[in-house]
């Protein structure tokens, strides 16, 4: 048996993804509610879902219909929204559209109002009360719009996660205080923007973690070879799925276009032997009826 590595396009593989942008996701528990929606969708082999990027790639099976309105209906229907993606994604909505901006938002804010309250004690200024209640605003909508985004698709859907919790503190604390600033009493803008800043940078971090590890992950199932090339028994290579590959014939491997090599048993050293390197060493020690697994 001959075990040889070409340059094969990877076109076949890539036929088979399809990405998706979705909304509504601010944890890894949201994530993971995601990516067991669309892995049940008949027909998914696998599903990588990307909080930082707000995208999931879809792998489908050999043979199976790709079906993106069923992945849509299916991440609707766990409380949060999705919309296939026609072209290539845009990275440049890696930093605007993840958590960034809350922080851009939240933290300047947040530090102001602790310092003049705790350093400056000027709590019970009118005028910094108003101040305050203009820059809690600021991040009540901004900084605050996926967690309510992601409640109330959390409602509809008769479910609650981080997000509900989020929004009903801020919330909570943002709509006392503007009570409390026409009653002349003490105002909790302060802790309204801290809750908000300070999940997000928890969020933040977090999804950091998430997407390199999203990253070596796609890097590592890319290196999956798609075809094969079976040797007939007249001499003769065909290009098959590697699927249709199976115990007692002669194949070729390609592994998607990632290096050249060959491997062969050598009868005199009982072993296997790489042509490409000098002198053909580098043997692996195999004896009839042993497993072969080869990887690059």
């Amino acid at each position: 048996m001959s075990l040889e590595a070409r340059d094969e396009p990877a076109a076949p593989e890539a036929s088979r993804l399809m990405e998706f942008n979705v909304r509504g996701m601010t944890c890894q528990n949201c994530v993971r509610h995601v990516r067991e929606a669309i892995a049940a969708v008949p027909g998914v082999a696998t599903a990588s879902v990307n909080l930082e990027q707000n995208g999931a790639s879809v792998r489908w099976a050999d043979g199976a219909a790709k079906d993106g309105e069923a992945v849509v209906r299916a991440v609707k229907a766990a409380g949060y929204e999705a919309v296939e993606e026609r072209g290539t994604r845009d990275e440049s909505r890696k930093a605007w559209g993840g958590w960034t901006l809350n922080l851009i938002v939240g933290v300047p804010v947040t530090v102001l109002l602790i310092l003049g309250e705790w350093i400056f004690d000027l709590a019970m200024e009118r005028w910094f009360q108003w101040l305050a209640f203009v820059l809690a605003t600021v991040v009540q909508v901004v900084g605050g719009a996926r967690f309510y985004r992601g409640a109330w698709l959390q409602l509809k859907a008769r479910s609650s996660n981080m997000d509900t919790l989020v929004a009903l503190g801020s919330t909570t604390a943002y709509l006392y205080s503007v009570w409390a600033l026409f009653q002349h009493a003490h105002v909790y803008f302060m802790e309204a923007a801290a809750i908000i800043t300070l999940i997000s940078v928890g969020h933040w971090l977090e999804s950091r973690m998430s997407a390199r590890a999203a990253s070596s992950m796609k890097k590592l199932l890319a290196l999956a070879p798609v075809e094969a090339r079976r040797r007939t028994p007249w001499g003769a290579e065909q290009v098959v799925p590697l699927a249709t590959l199976h115990v007692a014939i002669s194949w070729c491997c390609v592994p998607a276009s990632r290096c050249r090599w060959m491997a062969k048993w050598s009868k005199a050293n009982r072993a296997w032997m790489n042509p490409c390197s000098p002198a053909n060493l580098c043997p692996w020690t195999k004896r009839p009826a042993r497993r072969f697994t080869a990887a690059r």
